[in-house]
Parts: structure tokens; C-alpha cells; sequence
């Protein structure tokens, strides 16, 4: 019986859904903002599946700010220069993975958790390469907000549910470590 009726409900959700969207097509092209941790670790895992410095140059733009304050172990360190850095390990990668085993969020506004905040993530990727493995081991602190240098495109619906997502990286704040078999 409880089968019967989860089934009803989710036929009934999908019908509602879908008219819905039939009464007012331009839901249907809305997104709905990702929790800031959720939203990390998407765009962290979508570095580690790129293929070619291109898609690596789209993804480091949808995710870390042009105008990012970035520090690694201590150090300063210029967007341009990370990038480069992870482009001249792109080559010859047959894969990458990333696993994350702790999370935390402070949003800067809890009235619209999604928008702004503290994400801090620790986490260890893998770049497999064919007489290599390079293993490293994160603990970030991102500052993620809306980017103010990034247009918002004209008749755009933004908030919670929208078609528009401002949100960058505008700090990171990194421990990591590295090691190479």
C-alpha cells in the first residue's frame, strides 16, 4: 500500500510539475542555486574531469573569481599563475578524481543560505597519469559571493530560482600537501 501511494505521489508531483511548467514556459529554463558546499564541490570536481586547457579555462571561470585573493600555504599566489600551474599538469592525465570527507557552510546571510558564504572543505584528489600518480591533500576555506565583475545579463531572473548564478570564489584560503608515486 505504501508503495502504491509513494508511486501516486510521485506521478502526481511530476503531473503538477509539468503543468506547471506548461502554464509558464520560462520555468523551465530557471535553475535553482546549489547549496555553497554542494556548489564547491561540483565546480572542484568539474576541474578534475576536465580534458583540454580549454574546458580547464571554462571551468576555473565558472568557479574562482578573476579578482580571487588566493593564498597556499602561506603564500600569495596570482589566479593567472594557478591556472597555468594546473594546465601544465593537464597533459598526459588519464584521469582525475576527487573525494571529499569533510564539509562545513556559514552562509553570510541565513536568510538566503545559497547566495554567500564560508565553505570549508578538506578533501584529496588524484591525478593518475600512465607512470605516475600525484595524490594531494586539501583543506580550503572559500569566500564564495556574488562576483560584482560579472554582468548580470539583461530581463534576468536572479535569487534562489532564477537563470543567472553570480557566485564565484573571491577568496581561498589552502593547506595542501602533495606526494608523487
Amino acid at each position: 500500500m505504501r508503495l502504491i501511494f509513494a508511486q501516486f505521489l510521485v506521478l502526481f508531483s511530476f503531473a503538477a510539475l509539468s503543468t506547471l511548467v506548461q502554464a509558464n514556459p520560462e520555468l523551465e529554463k530557471r535553475i535553482v542555486l546549489l547549496p555553497l558546499t554542494k556548489w564547491a564541490e561540483q565546480h572542484i570536481t568539474d576541474i578534475m574531469n576536465v580534458e583540454t586547457n580549454a574546458d580547464l579555462q571554462d571551468a576555473m571561470d565558472a568557479f574562482i573569481s578573476k579578482n580571487v585573493a588566493m593564498e597556499f600555504n602561506g603564500a600569495t599566489v596570482k589566479r593567472d599563475d594557478y591556472i597555468k600551474s594546473l594546465k601544465a599538469d593537464l597533459p598526459g592525465r588519464v584521469t582525475g578524481n576527487a573525494s571529499f570527507s569533510a564539509t562545513v557552510e556559514v552562509p553570510t546571510d541565513p536568510t538566503s543560505p545559497v547566495t554567500a558564504g564560508w565553505v570549508g572543505m578538506f578533501y584529496i584528489t588524484n591525478s593518475v597519469y600512465p607512470s605516475k600518480q600525484v595524490t594531494r591533500t586539501f583543506s580550503d576555506n572559500f569566500l564564495i559571493q556574488q562576483d560584482p565583475s560579472i554582468p548580470v545579463p539583461n530581463n534576468t531572473i536572479t535569487g534562489i530560482r532564477g537563470d543567472f548564478d553570480g557566485r564565484r570564489v573571491m577568496a581561498i584560503k589552502r593547506v595542501f600537501t602533495e606526494v608523487t608515486n
